[in-house]
C-alpha cells in the first residue's frame, strides 16, 4: 500500500463527509423541515402509515382534531381519486427550546380534484397558503404536535 496516497485522501474525505453533513439537512433546521417534508410526501403518496409516523401520538390542532381524527381526514383523500402535488415556497423556525419547535411554511398545491386542474388550496395566488406547526422531540425523534391552517378548517 502506499501510505504517501491514503492517508491525505482519508483527511480529504474526512473533510468532505463533514462538509456534506454540516451542509445538507443534519442540523436541528434541517431536521425539522424533513419532517415537514416527510408529511408533504405522505400526503403526495397518499400513505397513511408514512403521516402516522411524523405525528405525535399528543396531536392536538387548533380547530380540535386529534392524531386519529387527523389521520381520518387524510385517509378520505387518500381514499378519492384527487392527485396533489404540495410545492413548499418557504418556511421559517424557530426553537423556543432544545425539545420544540415552531415555525410557519409557505406552499402552493396543484393536481387534480374532481378531474379538473386545482391550483392553491384555499388561497389561488402565487403567494401560497401558510401553515403553522408546532413540533416536539419525541424520544430523540421530531414529531408534529400541531398543524394550523392560516384560516379556515381542514372540513
Amino acid at each position: 500500500m502506499n501510505w504517501k496516497r491514503i492517508v491525505p485522501l482519508t483527511i480529504a474525505v474526512f473533510l468532505l463527509g463533514r462538509y456534506f453533513l454540516g451542509n445538507s439537512g443534519f442540523t436541528e433546521e434541517g431536521r425539522v423541515l424533513q419532517v415537514i417534508a416527510q408529511t408533504a410526501e405522505a400526503v403526495e403518496e397518499k400513505d397513511r402509515e408514512k403521516l402516522a409516523d411524523v405525528l405525535s401520538e399528543n396531536y392536538s390542532d387548533r380547530t380540535g382534531l386529534d392524531k386519529t381524527s387527523m389521520l381520518d381526514l387524510a385517509q378520505r383523500y387518500f381514499n378519492s381519486r384527487n392527485r396533489i402535488e404540495i410545492i413548499r415556497l418557504g418556511s421559517d423556525v424557530e426553537f423556543p427550546n432544545e425539545n420544540q419547535a415552531v415555525g410557519k411554511i409557505r406552499y402552493q398545491v396543484i393536481g387534480s380534484i374532481d378531474g379538473a386542474l386545482y391550483r392553491g388550496f384555499r388561497d389561488s395566488s402565487s403567494t401560497g397558503e401558510r401553515l403553522f406547526y408546532s413540533l416536539a422531540r419525541e424520544e430523540g425523534e421530531w414529531k408534529i404536535v400541531s398543524i394550523d391552517p392560516e384560516r379556515g378548517t381542514w372540513r
